[in-house]
This record gives C-alpha cells, structure tokens and sequence, in this order.
C-alpha cells in the first residue's frame, strides 16, 4: 500500500512550505506538489527535487484547490513511479492550513 500526499501551492510563505513538505515527505510515500502557478514555482520545483520521494506538478494558472487536489490524486493513480497497481490512500493537505497541526 502507498501512501501518497497532495499538496497544493499558491503563492505560499516559503519558510512554512519548507515545513510542511519536510513533515510530509517523512510521514509518507510519496508527495505530490501540484503548483496553482505560484510566483516562486522555481524554488518549489527545487525543493521538491531535494526529497527523493517529491514530484512536482505544474497546472499553468491558479485552478482552484479542488481542482488541483483532482490532478493531484489523477497524477498519483497513474504515475508508475508511485506505482499504479498498489492501493492508495490519498492525503490532501492543504498547506497553509495543515501546517498549524505538524508544529
């Protein structure tokens, strides 16, 4: 079984980013960035690719959360690096909101 979270970014405070993908990326399998086209989406993508278990998905223009969480979760189901025969269990973590929970 995998263990996957999504989390979404918009233009989150990067200090409080770095926080919650370092606690996820721990606490799970796989983390999924999906970036609702954040300003500082080059920096993201980088910290991501710090994590060896970090891929980072751009959508282009700000979707809405929903939205993303759904690429998010689409990405996961078929993405064989996660591995798309295993059963998973997708975390949505909204960022600026989940943070408050880890620290």
């Amino acid at each position: 079984m995998s263990i996957v979270a999504v989390i979404v970014s918009y233009d989150l405070g990067l200090g409080r980013f770095r926080l919650v993908l370092d606690r996820a990326s721990g606490q799970v399998d796989h983390v999924i960035i999906v970036d609702n086209d954040s300003r500082g989406k080059g920096v993201l993508r980088g910290l991501c690719g710090g994590f060896g278990n970090c891929d980072f998905v751009e959508v282009g223009f700000n979707s809405g959360v929903a939205h993303a969480l759904r690429i998010g979760v689409n990405y996961a189901s078929k993405s064989s690096r996660i591995g798309c025969c295993s059963l998973m269990m997708i975390l949505c973590l909204w960022a600026m909101l989940w943070v408050r929970c880890l620290v």
